[in-house]
């Protein structure tokens, strides 16, 4: 079975953060970063084209719905990783699934540390340090 425990310790870092900057680029995939005000930022990118942003009663046309929400924690389901981030009164859900040709070179999506380490989610059930 896959050990998330790192993932899990490492995205624990990122409670409290305020989302912001959000965009999704030409190429389909959503960005935004994460940060404290006066701390360095986290940069994230979801590549997977599943997702939605969701509040207790509504799903959300946009993803900046998330903007200047503040991230109260991540949750990585196993086996399929699916993940859910957190925020105050809304959820930003990504699923593994890709549309993409060559689905086991895609990650499901990344965390860039302000040090420039990045952790990438998928493809499939694994998980890996660039």
């Amino acid at each position: 079975m896959i050990d998330l425990e790192p993932v899990l310790a490492r995205t624990a870092r990122l409670r409290g953060m305020t989302a912001h900057r959000i965009r999704i680029r030409e190429d389909g995939v959503l960005t935004f970063l994460l940060s404290h005000t006066d701390d360095q930022r986290w940069t994230v990118w979801i590549y997977s084209n599943a997702w939605r942003v969701e509040s207790a009663t509504k799903v959300f046309a946009t993803a900046r719905a998330l903007n200047g929400r503040r991230l109260q924690g991540v949750d990585i389901e196993l086996p399929s990783l699916d993940t859910t981030f957190r925020f105050s009164t809304r959820a930003l859900r990504v699923f593994p699934v890709t549309a993409r040709e060559e689905t086991q070179s895609w990650q499901q999506w990344s965390l860039r540390s302000p040090d420039g380490e990045v952790w990438d989610i998928g493809p499939g059930t694994t998980w890996a340090i660039r």
